[in-house]
């Protein structure tokens, strides 16, 4: 019998480990359902992974034909059209009430201004009180009554109208084309857009659908990666120096360029010959799809630092390698008067020679 060597004793001990593990990994609900979450498990270090959808849509479905009938008789139910009308002629009672107590008070405030003239009455003083507020209350009452038929009359006037439009056939919630039922879809647009929140759109709706008014809220980025990787559009990007000056932590200005990006997106067809250029394709030079066209040897600077171009042959990527800072270029002497001015204005006005996008 041989005796065992270290590596033999360091593998027996693994296997033991492993098998104690999985032991207790099979016993494991059984043993530490009362240990608080903390001891029964390892800390996370990721969070969650979460897919979310590019469209979210939220979708209104016609009611059941088997109760149709049932919830129509519901909405067309006397109740359901007198407590509005009710509510009306009460609303319209209020406002006048509250009119006619300002206006009430305004008088005592004037008759108060004016001084009390109840002494040429004599002793006829408070039955002719009483005669005008009998009468004043009678007219408040009768213009009550007037605010309540006019309220309950517009109402009357609203509900018919509104009937008279849904039962129309060019157009309403119920409008129809060549004999098909209308779609409604509602597209919510992002908060940049300030003119519509809501863009809406119609279709006729197909004979087997079930739905008749969907909103979609559409997660534009998602949607357009998608198309850009399906090759079914380009993003064109243009890069302006807007001029602005960059401030720094201080709050003194910098050289740094203020720079805007504009993007376009063009679609791939055969109407724009799927975006080709000649132009770019003779004069670009490019190798393999995954080997980046070479910058121009060089000296470059973003307002602060200073770079010089390096090209990796082996896995054809640019590089820029920091050489120090654009206030001591401008200050080492190798570059004369005329030349600084023209970094100066460069950086002031012109465009950007190479852009690196985060």
């Amino acid at each position: 019998m041989s005796r065992p060597t270290r590596s033999s004793l360091v593998l027996t001990v693994l296997v033991a480990l492993l098998s104690a593990a999985a032991s207790s990994a099979q016993e494991g609900p059984a043993n530490t359902a009362s240990l608080p979450p903390s001891a029964s498990s390892t800390p996370r270090t990721t969070d969650a992974l979460r897919f979310v959808s590019p469209l979210r849509t939220y979708t209104v479905f016609d009611p059941d034909p088997a109760s149709s009938s049932s919830s129509d008789a519901a909405i067309n139910a006397p109740r359901r059209k007198f407590f509005p009308r009710f509510r009306a002629g009460l609303a319209a009672e209020r406002r006048e009430r509250e009119a006619i107590k300002d206006e009430l008070q305004a008088e005592l405030l004037s008759e108060a201004e004016g001084g009390d003239n109840s002494e040429g009455y004599g002793r006829e003083w408070a039955a002719m009180e009483e005669a005008k507020d009998e009468v004043r209350r009678g007219a408040e009452e009768a213009r009550v009554e007037r605010a309540h038929d006019r309220a309950v009359a517009a109402y009357d006037r609203r509900s018919t109208g509104r009937a008279a439009i849904a039962s129309l056939t060019p157009s309403g919630a119920r409008a129809k084309a060549d004999g098909k039922d209308l779609q409604f879809v509602g597209v919510i647009n992002p908060g940049r857009v300030a003119d519509k929140k809501v863009t809406w759109y119609a279709r006729p709706k197909p004979a087997t659908s079930k739905w008749s008014v969907r909103l979609v809220h559409v997660n534009r980025d998602a949607v357009l990666r998608d198309m850009f990787t399906a090759g079914k559009i380009d993003v064109f990007g243009s890069y302006i120096n807007s001029g602005k000056k960059v401030l720094d932590r201080d709050g003194e200005p910098t050289l740094q360029p203020a720079l805007e990006g504009k993007y376009t997106v063009r679609s791939r067809n055969w109407r724009n010959a799927w975006n080709f250029n000649p132009l770019h394709f003779f004069s670009d030079s490019s190798g393999m799809y995954w080997r980046e066209r070479r910058l121009t040897p060089g000296i470059y600077t973003d307002g602060r630092a200073v770079y010089e171009s390096a090209y990796r042959y082996r896995d054809g990527k640019n590089g820029m390698k920091p050489v120090g800072t654009l206030d001591g270029y401008l200050r080492s002497g190798n570059a004369d008067k005329e030349r600084v001015e023209e970094i100066k204005r460069r950086l002031r006005e012109d465009g950007p020679d190479v852009v690196v996008e985060d």
